[in-house]
């Protein structure tokens, strides 16, 4: 919960052990700058994000719906209409 405004949120936490070179830590890094310009309905809200020596945090709004590959693998597969109006959706707010 976000003490200030007393939200819920989801935390992304990306363990920094894991980056194999400094490829993975740039991607990490646009993943938050695209976010941090994001405002659309369908795309969860970046709060905050905080680096340590062992972690990335991304604190983002909590999807109470759950995520896209979460719904895709859910169905197995997205009829075209749907495939095509998210991906609209997506690119939108981009």
């Amino acid at each position: 919960m976000q003490v200030l405004t007393k939200q819920l949120v989801a935390i992304k936490s990306i363990n920094t052990e894991h980056f194999k070179d400094s490829g993975q830590s740039k991607k990490v890094m646009q993943e938050v700058m695209i976010l941090k310009q994001t405002r659309h309905k369908n795309i969860v809200r970046l709060f905050e994000y905080f680096q340590t020596t062992k972690h990335v945090l991304i604190v983002i709004e909590l999807s109470s719906g759950g995520d896209l590959l979460s719904y895709v693998r859910k169905r197995r597969q997205l009829k075209e209409d749907v495939a095509k109006s998210l991906f609209k959706q997506i690119c939108e707010a981009i």
